[in-house]
């Protein structure tokens, strides 16, 4: 199945146009300074805008007819299997999901402010091109593609095909239901004409929250959305060095994390603030030690890898102090984790990640994977990366390792050998369909950069042209200078 969601982008910092759609792992490539983390940063902050809490205001809104419609359907003796939605919920379906990604697109303005730290989005056209600052989220089919939300010209528009609820969901849809009209039922007791207006009025908007939140929800899984964004931005070994001073700090301000780490810290830059928001989400005094993912063998062997890497494990020490502490342990010795290598805290969060955050359905972004790691560890980053698209979860990756090119090329080739080669195992394999490449590509007539999608050669992986001709030019060089030296 072909990916529904991308993302395309005209003078946004040093691109000049492009787009990437989203794949189980999309790999960005390229030169520095070429735009990768831009766009790793817009993707984050799509998914984080309409993963987001949304309760604008709503026009429809259900009448009392139709919320009694409801009651009597949700209240009645029978289970929920089987119940189809009034047709008055479809009819305005549309409506609602247009207003949706129409208060999206504002939210998402604010939060690629936020994300790429800007005062205003004309900021992001770093290179001056000549058009303004495009961002726009799209729907692809085999033939076309249509605007969902973001800065652009356009104007939103609804793939009516896509909004419908399947059986789970509506029962989990009328269980909410039985609630809110249980709870909120004006004529469940004597009160004021004003109170019992008021029950009826929160009833009324409650019961449209619900239903326009389970239709939104639906929608956005239909178009590829992940369940939750995390980031593993860039410089992550130095911020776990000195996260217990910084998490200490922010405690001492007040400064709490909703469940599951969402914290905009924009003196930080939110990337870096939602990063620490889970660290502290990990580590503070409510924190979850203990808390493990659930056992998923796919999760499991991800872990592995990750933990072979380092020679070793970090885990979460439960203190008595204010909060947890963070620590490194190999063959029976323990170290504090800001004593460890750098390899060791470059990889520390991407092991407690996916130990205590990551499950199956979100979006796991990290900025270099290989940074500070020998040649032997980025291959078992690689594999890692690998099993967790295998577990469920999709990866976004900024690399400028071929090293790592070059073991996910194997992965993918290992998936058509039954039985493994060598080190690798069947749990090692990925179909190439699953894999997007794009390389970022700057123009010779420094126009600026161009998104390029990398074909990949299925009977031979993801193309390492650019490290070729830089281990060419290097053996020439060695060349020319032994030639040198010996005349």
């Amino acid at each position: 199945m072909s990916p529904t969601l991308g993302f395309r982008v005209e003078s946004l910092g040093p691109i000049r146009h492009g787009e990437i759609k989203l794949h189980p792992l999309t790999l960005l490539i390229g030169k520095n300074n070429t735009g990768k983390t831009y766009m790793a940063q817009v993707i984050h902050a799509a998914h984080e805008t309409v993963r987001a809490p949304m309760t604008p205001s709503l026009a429809p809104r259900l009448s009392e007819t139709e919320v009694a419609t409801l009651q009597s359907i949700v209240l009645a003796d029978q289970p929920p299997q089987g119940i189809s939605l009034p047709e008055f919920v479809g009819a305005k379906a549309p409506t609602w999901i247009l207003k949706l990604l129409r208060h999206s697109s504002e939210q998402f303005v604010e939060a690629l402010r936020a994300y790429c730290n800007v005062t205003r989005i004309e900021d992001l056209n770093t290179w001056k091109q000549e058009s303004r600052t495009q961002v726009e989220i799209r729907e692809y089919d085999t033939k076309s593609s249509l605007f969902v939300f973001g800065i652009s010209d356009q104007q939103p528009e609804v793939n009516e095909s896509r909004i419908q609820l399947d059986d789970p969901a509506v029962r989990r849809l009328y269980f909410s239901l039985h609630w809110i009209l249980t709870h909120y039922d004006p004529s469940s007791l004597d009160q004021s004409v004003a109170e019992t207006e008021r029950r009826r009025d929160m009833m009324l908007s409650l019961s449209t929250d619900a239903v326009t939140g389970a239709l939104w929800q639906t929608y956005l899984d239909s178009l590829g959305f992940c369940t939750r964004s995390r980031y593993l931005p860039s410089g992550r070994s130095g911020i776990m060095a000195a996260a217990t001073d910084v998490i200490r700090s922010r405690l001492q301000n007040h400064q709490l994390p909703s469940a599951g780490g969402r914290m905009s810290d924009v003196s930080l830059g939110s990337v870096h603030g939602d990063f620490l928001s889970s660290l502290q989400f990990l580590l503070g005094p409510n924190g979850i030690v203990g808390h493990e993912n659930a056992d998923d063998e796919s999760m499991t062997l991800a872990l592995e890898c990750v933990n072979e890497a380092m020679s070793g494990a970090v885990d979460i020490r439960a203190s008595t102090g204010d909060m947890s502490q963070l620590v490194y342990e190999q063959s029976g010795n323990t170290l504090p984790l800001n004593r460890a290598s750098a390899m060791v805290t470059d990889l520390a969060p991407l092991s407690l990640w996916l130990q205590r955050l990551v499950r199956s359905g979100d979006l796991l972004i990290i900025d270099e994977p290989e940074s500070h790691l020998h040649p032997e560890a980025i291959r078992l980053v690689a594999r890692a990366l690998v099993r967790l698209v295998n577990a469920g979860v999709n990866v976004l990756c900024t690399t400028h390792s071929n090293v790592l090119l070059h073991q996910i090329s194997n992965c993918m080739l290992v998936a058509n050998v039954p039985d493994g080669c060598g080190d690798l195992t069947p749990e090692d394999g990925i179909a190439s369909e699953k894999i997007g490449v794009f390389r970022f590509r700057q123009e010779s007539d420094d126009s600026g950069v161009t998104i390029v999608p990398v074909e990949i050669e299925t009977d031979w992986g993801i193309p390492e042209d650019e490290y070729v001709d830089n281990a060419e030019h290097l053996i020439n060089q060695t060349a020319a200078l032994i030639e040198a030296r010996q005349t």
